[in-house]
């Protein structure tokens, strides 16, 4: 390009691959460093304690640590008249600190911090932070402090705690609607086995080296509503069979052998449903493959432990001698169900014979359930 008069003599090229983050040479997480006895200190003035305080944190020999250095707000430039070089200072920065309702604004020279290569980004995170506190706590009587200003791990720890909490509140409507539907020590089976499920998939996920991030506890989410057919499924054949028959065995071979080549082929085709996202390319490729290899990794382990697992459960939660045959222990939830059961097919029953009776009852139906889903509305929208 020189040669055809596009770039100056003595010009370079240089071709770098664009960084995201949070500066425009794509840090990581950014420390703030500031003096904090005056705070109109110039940025100049900070540039020698920062630097020292940059080294502090690489002297700390952190593991997801890659690199810590200053952006240094001063540069040099020629005078394109004189041809002298002078310190030019093209940066100006500044950090605030909210305390109370008011927030003290420092002058400050950031300190830009990059991650290792597939590090983890909450454990980075962590480590900068004790790094920071331990500068403070060491240098407290200089007059300079510093603050880690930007940094993506509190974002992703808040969400992994949202899905994390989402995770247990399915875990207890599966064991609220179990008790109901079927019965409370089935429920328990079925809580039990999903627990099982989600920690042997966990177990996996860290075994092909998978870290548990955003996108792992979404896919197990979104799993939840797959595995937990095989262990209701198991559950409600057991249960079935535990009221007809007195021997464990017996009960155990009968249900699977009712149910299992049915679950081997809804489980499998569930699996292969997931299997091409396996086999997307590229950037995006890499970064949603996690999803695919938690959903299919979950539905298999689901099939083995319903199979395997839940039959051994049972053994010692729903099939004791008290709870089989004719004679078994009758359970609370049973008797709730019945009376709902009762209660709701009543309107039906009273309105069977009369089509004004049937038509009052269907509009009364239509009406309640635009009112529920109004209300829930609502409520959620609140």
């Amino acid at each position: 390009m020189v040669e055809k008069g596009i770039l100056p003599a003595g010009a370079k090229l240089k071709f770098e691959a664009a960084r995201f983050g949070f500066t425009e040479r794509g840090d990581d997480a950014v420390v703030s460093f500031f003096s904090t006895k005056n705070a109109a200190l110039p940025e100049p003035d900070l540039v020698p304690a920062a630097s020292q305080a940059a080294k502090f944190i690489k002297d700390q020999k952190l593991s997801f640590v890659k690199d810590a250095s200053i952006i240094n707000p001063i540069e040099q430039a020629q005078n394109p008249i004189t041809g002298e070089t002078q310190n030019v200072q093209s940066r100006f920065e500044r950090f605030g600190e909210r305390s109370g309702d008011k927030t003290a604004f420092y002058s400050s020279v950031p300190i830009g911090a990059s991650i290792v290569k597939g590090g983890d980004v909450v454990k980075f995170g962590d480590q900068l932070q004790e790094a920071v506190d331990a500068y403070n706590r060491k240098n407290k009587s200089s007059g300079f402090a510093m603050r880690v200003s930007a940094s993506f791990a509190p974002s992703i720890r808040q969400q992994i705690s949202e899905l994390q909490k989402t995770l247990l509140e399915g875990l207890l409507a599966v064991l609220v609607i179990g008790s109901i539907v079927i019965a409370v020590r089935a429920s328990v089976i079925t809580v039990l086995s999903m627990v099982t499920v989600i920690l042997a998939t966990l177990g996996v996920l860290e075994l092909i080296g998978y870290t548990l991030n955003t996108i792992s506890l979404f896919a197990l989410i979104l799993s939840l509503s797959l595995i937990v057919d095989d262990t209701i499924i198991v559950v409600e054949a057991l249960d079935a069979q535990r009221k007809r028959k007195n021997d464990p065995d017996d009960i155990v071979k009968t249900a699977i052998g009712k149910v299992g080549r049915a679950m081997i082929a809804a489980t499998s085709t569930a699996a292969l449903s997931f299997a091409p996202l396996l086999f997307v390319g590229g950037i995006l490729g890499s970064f949603i493959r996690v999803m695919p290899v938690t959903i299919i990794s979950a539905l298999v382990i689901s099939l083995l432990v319903a199979l395997i697992f839940i039959p051994f459960y049972a053994r010692y939660i729903m099939l004791g001698k008290k709870h089989i045959g004719a004679k078994a222990e009758h359970e609370l939830a049973a008797d709730f169900e019945a009376r709902v059961a009762r209660w709701l097919v009543k309107p039906m029953l009273w309105a069977q014979h009369s089509k004004r009776k049937l038509f009052g009852v269907g509009l009364a139906a239509i009406v309640l359930s635009f009112a529920f889903i109004g209300t829930g509305g609502y409520l959620f929208r609140r």
